[in-house]
């Protein structure tokens, strides 16, 4: 709970399965303001456009709860889509 899974403007290497619990997702402007865009909870995938296309994380994930993952990375990934 209140771990920073991924930050904004971060490289992407991994994408995420949440598995239990939750996470929100927030948006940061400039002069340290936020907004909330979204919780996310069990099932939700997140990470998979900057793991594809290389671009910086576009917000912020916090767990809101205690929170079970999984992330994959390129490599990963690119087994599984090749099978």
């Amino acid at each position: 709970r209140g771990d920073t899974i991924t930050r904004q403007g971060a490289t992407a290497d991994w994408l995420y399965i949440l598995i239990t619990g939750e996470a929100e997702v927030w948006l940061e402007g400039q002069e340290q303001e936020r907004h909330l865009l979204s919780t996310l909870s069990a099932g939700a995938v997140f990470g998979e456009m900057g793991l594809l296309t290389g671009a910086p994380r576009t917000a912020t994930v916090i767990a809101k709860s205690d929170i079970e993952a999984y992330r994959l990375g390129k490599d990963g990934l690119a087994a599984i889509m090749s099978s």
